[in-house]
């Protein structure tokens, strides 16, 4: 599941990084900063910046990976009804009795195909 989300990731990154760059060349432009320089140092800027934006970007989300896949994960599953209950803990609480249904229904027809 990892790969997958680091798979669809890296493209969006490298077009957040891409956009980026289009949009801060022409204030560069506009200040002079760009005006003296080639053509090949042009690309190489451009290309540098959107590299450096787009590992920013992969950074950032491998960071919020590593934190833990939901905020709910630190509070007990017996506090979504009370405490939690405006934040969303009810849907949570309702979400995860269902999947927890779902499981055991699955677990159900597998032992009875047997």
């Amino acid at each position: 599941m990892a790969s997958e989300t680091t798979g669809s990731s890296l493209p969006r990154a490298v077009l957040t990084g891409v956009a980026v760059a289009v949009l801060v060349f022409p204030f560069l432009t506009a200040f002079g900063i760009l005006g003296s320089l080639s053509w090949w140092a042009f690309v190489g800027l451009f290309v540098g910046l959107v590299g450096v934006v787009t590992v920013a970007v992969l950074a950032r989300q491998r960071a919020d990976r590593a934190d833990g896949e939901s905020v709910w994960d630190a509070i007990p599953g017996w506090q979504y009804d009370g405490r939690h209950v405006e934040s969303g803990g009810l849907a949570r609480g309702e979400q995860e009795k269902a999947l927890r249904q779902l499981q055991q229904r699955a677990e159900w027809e597998q032992e009875r195909s047997e």
